[in-house]
């Protein structure tokens, strides 16, 4: 079997199941699973979205559902469709209904190909391969011998049969065995082969008839199925007893299958039974050697096709002469010896029905799954597009609200999860991958790009398909990855060199002054002056000296705080915080162990809301 390109067998295969999730920061029901396709040595582990929820928008399941049905139309020569089908168990809800729906849509599809509206005539032959070329018309005793098959010609549009299946029309040539009769022109006698063609001599039956053989009488009407479901229960079980005398002949062939097993056995064994004693006593051995046994004027005895010739234009006459059609072909082996094919035709009818069955499940269960069977491009790709626009190296998480720090690597795995859900066709985009992954990046890594000499920018205008696409983006993440790298080792040089100089230099010096201050507690009396050796915002010199430059002049410009209680009120919101002014801890759940980033409580429902509402009623200037 030739190599998948997109897919890799597996040795040994996993089992059948589904493995996590890949995660996905940004979104993670974007992520792609992976999903094992058929079994044992042609088992394929192929990577597909992760299904969503069924309460999940539409866009967003048409998305992943059509990206799997394209991927598995790709396979679908390799493989059934029960393989295929069970492809399809991670998505939710049942596909029961959808199975059962086109496993009777594909049996209208069988029926079709024997259908004599799709049928074309092309001839009889012998039971050796050779077309008859002796004329064949209703007069019985001119029919030509060894008519044993009628060649037919099938072509079936499966759109015609159900409009959502999107498959070429299917072709195919093939022998129908015709029902052999025994006909004289000096004797009215008949042998058949079959219990069909025992039938059939009894309808052309001779009006004149010898001692020796008197005539047959004629068969009565078979059971219809009304008239079996009429029957009585007592009726039923009578049918096909051991000391019984009725046969398979006394049924007609759909009311042979509402009989048991037991019962169609009795009739099969009582039919064959009565053909061997018709052999018997008509002392017919074979064809040939009937011919030979019998007296001089029945020496032109032949066996050949005698029935109706309107089966190519009644279904009801083709139906009962080819009840069930078996297909053969003729094959010519390597010694030039023809032979009849009674496999390859009717494998490859169950191989078109059994893709057709496969198309016709996709639009059902998509119904199921997504709501609608119609595929709309437009909006998928619009629901692909709208979440690259929201990535990037820096943002909120859509429900905890906290920050999600990518990194460059990490923003191109995010590309590749959602590049693999756009069209073929770039122009229908709207948009440029290397543009947008370049103002995804941070600010800094911006600048450091665009000044970077061994990088160029591409022609915008050159990059028309995928490949094109993807190339240009690989080419722009291995720049900035190279950047970050550099970036972040400067930093860890710098927390180095400013971590040893806190630790090592004299406490005196401004810059090993520590970084955050307390603030003392507010005055009783807050119109009182400010004790001696204090600055007018309350602080001592000897606080002072420890401040950095950069807090000694945020404190120079903070506005005087409102001391009128110990616990601020917000001024626009008339909030009042339930800490006390000069509170140095968090501020969300009050411990003074830790920061409101550092709080257990971080990232919880509500928990920003109470942050906030404290922090602007200590510090209401910091709302602009």
């Amino acid at each position: 079997m030739a190599p998948v390109i997109d897919a890799f067998t597996l040795h040994p295969p996993p089992p059948a199941t589904m493995s996590t999730p890949l995660a996905s920061p940004a979104d993670p029901s974007n992520s792609f699973v992976h999903i094992t396709l058929g079994r044992y040595s042609t088992s394929l582990d192929l990577l597909v979205p992760a299904a969503p929820p069924v309460q999940a928008s539409a866009d967003l399941k048409a998305r992943c559902f059509d990206y799997l049905a394209d991927t598995l139309i790709e396979h679908s020569s390799l493989y059934s469709s029960a393989e295929l089908i069970g492809a399809f168990k991670h998505i939710p809800g049942s596909s029961y209904n959808a199975n059962l729906e086109a496993t009777a849509i594909c049996a209208r599809i069988k029926s079709a190909v024997f259908n004599i509206a799709n049928l074309t005539g092309l001839g009889f032959f012998s039971d050796k391969g050779q077309p008859i070329t002796d004329p064949i018309t209703n007069n019985i005793p001119s029919c030509p011998a060894g008519v044993s098959y009628f060649a037919f010609r099938s072509t079936v549009n499966p759109s015609d049969v159900d409009s959502r299946i999107t498959l070429p029309s299917f072709t195919l040539d093939f022998w129908l065995a015709l029902p052999q009769t025994l006909h004289s022109t000096h004797s009215a006698n008949r042998t058949a082969h079959s219990p069909t063609a025992r039938n059939l001599s009894t309808t052309f039956a001779d009006p004149v008839h010898t001692p020796d053989h008197p005539p047959v009488p004629p068969r009565k009407p078979r059971v219809s199925l009304a008239q079996f479901r009429a029957m009585s229960g007592s009726a039923k079980n009578k049918i096909g007893t051991e000391n019984g005398t009725d046969t398979m002949d006394d049924y007609c062939p759909i009311t042979r299958t509402m009989l048991s097993g037991k019962q169609l056995k009795r009739l099969v064994m009582r039919t064959k039974l009565q053909d061997l004693n018709a052999f018997i006593n008509l002392n017919i051995l074979s064809p040939r050697m009937n011919t030979l046994l019998s007296p001089s004027g029945f020496a032109d005895a032949h066996f050949t096709y005698h029935g109706p010739l309107d089966f190519l234009d009644s279904q009801t006459s083709f139906d009962s002469l080819f009840s069930p059609p078996a297909p053969v072909r003729l094959t010519v082996a390597s010694t030039g010896v023809p032979t009849l094919d009674s496999i390859s035709a009717a494998r490859a009818i169950t191989a078109f029905v059994d893709n057709c069955k496969f198309r016709i499940f996709i639009p059902i269960f998509r119904s199921d799954y997504v709501g609608t069977a119609d595929r709309n491009d437009a909006a998928s790709l619009h629901a692909t597009v709208q979440a690259l626009k929201k990535l990037s190296m820096s943002s909120r998480h859509p429900t905890s609200g906290s920050w999600i720090n990518l990194s460059p690597d990490e923003l191109f795995a995010e590309y590749n999860i959602l590049t693999p859900l756009l069209p073929a066709d770039v122009s229908l985009w709207g948009l440029n991958l290397v543009s947008q992954y370049h103002d995804s990046l941070s600010a800094d890594l911006q600048e450091l790009i665009l000044g970077d000499p061994s990088y160029s920018p591409p022609n915008l205008s050159t990059l028309t398909d995928r490949s094109s696409q993807l190339a240009a983006l690989r080419t722009l993440r291995v720049c900035a990855v190279r950047h970050y790298t550099v970036m972040k080792a400067h930093e860890k040089i710098v927390h180095r060199v400013v971590t040893r100089k806190l630790k090592d230099t004299p406490s005196s010096r401004t810059s090993s002054a520590p970084f955050s201050v307390i603030i003392p507690p507010a005055r009783s009396d807050p119109t009182a002056p400010p004790q001696s050796g204090n600055s007018l915002d309350g602080i001592s010199a000897l606080t002072r000296s420890f401040l950095s430059p950069a807090e000694h002049t945020m404190q120079r410009y903070q506005p005087t705080l409102n001391t009128s209680t110990p616990f601020p009120i917000d001024p626009l919101t008339n909030f009042q915080s339930p800490f006390p002014t000069g509170f140095q801890g968090c501020m969300c759940c009050g411990s003074t162990e830790h920061v409101f980033r550092s709080c257990p409580r971080n990232g919880t429902d509500g928990a920003s809301v109470l942050f906030y509402k404290n922090l602007f009623a200590h510090k209401p200037h910091l709302r602009k």
